[in-house]
């Protein structure tokens, strides 16, 4: 009986533990996610490329890969004026990589208004810095069909 105690004692604490984990896990991401959309939906292309490592690859559906912050910024700019709504769904951690996933919509005006043009999945990875930063390495994104 007093081994039952201490099983469940040990059990409780490793999910209580497991649990601030997962809740921490995520607000980096968050804060990537937050950033990117405010920077892009702005307009600043720069600030937006600079999320990203010096390495990092995009791999945009039906568009070559684009790498390196020039090509990046580059991609983004491609998208002036349309503002996009960014959600994420959940990421895990293990060690300074960081793999997050969710959907976007992207949104343009048109002689209708502000319309809908694209939406679908994301998924990022993010690395930790030694300066204790996260920045993405690595992005891909799927059009969802109409």
């Amino acid at each position: 009986m007093k081994h039952r105690a201490v099983i469940i004692g040990v059990l409780g604490l490793c999910l209580a533990v497991s649990g601030t984990l997962q809740a921490q896990d995520s607000s980096p991401m968050q804060g990537i996610v937050d950033q990117w959309q405010t920077h892009f939906n702005n307009g600043d292309y720069e600030a937006a490329a600079s999320l990203y490592t010096a390495d990092a690859v995009r791999h945009p559906p039906a568009a070559p890969t684009v790498s390196g912050y020039d090509e990046i910024m580059a991609s983004l700019q491609v998208n002036a004026g349309a503002t996009i709504e960014l959600a994420l769904g959940g990421s895990e951690m293990a060690g300074d990589m960081l793999s997050s996933w969710g959907t976007y919509e992207i949104y343009a005006e048109s002689a209708d208004g502000l319309g809908l043009v694209q939406s679908g999945p994301w998924m990022n990875i993010a690395k930790r810095g030694e300066d204790g930063t996260w920045k993405i390495t690595r992005d891909i994104w799927n059009r969802q069909q109409p």
